[in-house]
């Protein structure tokens, strides 16, 4: 399990993520702070100024650090309560997140900010500010995906010898809607022609990928063809990242194996 999700090799403090990128970003609109604000909002609505993205971005990582701390306790069978239970750390996690998510500035939403609507130049000229975006995008989604893998799922079940039905579906449901939603954002960014070279979206991608390899088998077809098309995606995408940075090969290895990682290069 530690391989599968490779958390020796996940960085998981803020201050040590670096942002790289195939073009040279130029200085982003910002705040009397520094802080990142979208290209979009012109630092004003209604309510009044709108905080940066780093300051919206800075609270996930926190609760992303216990995600991946979930994942290690899992695998080790150290936590008491499963995870349908209100004590449970899954239930505290979600419960940290709903709340992060409610209070996230609008600005900063997929559908207010429309980066489907701005150019591939606008989009480099911002490149600071979308980066963080990006990178926050993909971290919600991979926080989701933690928590509801099915793998992780499966052994939190085998440890309680039960679960409801409801429980199991929706997990079933939240996993698969966010990791969808991973290959939506590649699909965004294959769009407007953007090339990535970060290894924590390398890592996002990465889960997902273990996601798909899941559900391919899946009875229901739409959801075998749904894995099939995010897989081809997610290998894709790891592909390119694995023949810039070689953390990325270490963790396409463990989940594609030495001989469908060769055929990458």
């Amino acid at each position: 399990m530690e391989n599968m999700f490779n958390l020796q090799t996940l960085t998981l403090g803020a201050k040590s993520i670096t942002y790289h990128a195939s073009f040279k970003p130029v200085s982003p609109n910002a705040t009397s702070k520094g802080e990142l604000v979208s290209p979009s909002s012109q630092n004003i609505v209604a309510d009044g100024p709108v905080p940066g993205i780093i300051i919206n971005t800075l609270p996930m990582f926190d609760i992303f650090k216990k995600a991946a701390k979930y994942v290690t306790d899992t695998k080790n069978g150290t936590l008491p309560y499963p995870p349908w239970q209100q004590q449970s750390d899954y239930a505290a996690i979600q419960a940290e997140l709903l709340e992060l998510e409610s209070n996230f500035w609008p600005e900063y939403r997929f559908d207010r900010t429309k980066m489907t609507q701005h150019s591939k130049e606008a989009i480099e000229q911002n490149w600071a500010f979308w980066s963080y975006w990006l990178v926050n995008q993909f971290m919600y989604h991979t926080i989701h995906m933690l928590l509801n893998h099915p793998f992780l799922i499966s052994l939190r079940i085998a440890a309680a010898g039960r679960c409801p039905r409801t429980f199991s579906q929706a997990s079933s449901d939240q996993v698969v809607v966010h990791s969808n939603w991973i290959i939506r954002c590649l699909d965004l960014l294959e769009e407007k022609q953007i090339s990535i070279s970060d290894p924590f979206l390398a890592y996002c991608i990465s889960v997902a990928n273990t996601v798909f390899i899941h559900y391919r088998n899946a009875e229901i077809q739409s959801l075998r063809q749904n894995a099939e098309k995010g897989l081809f995606k997610g290998r894709q995408e790891l592909g390119e990242l694995s023949s810039l940075l070689k953390n990325v090969e270490r963790m396409v290895c463990p989940i594609f194996g030495e001989q469908d990682q060769s055929q990458f290069h």
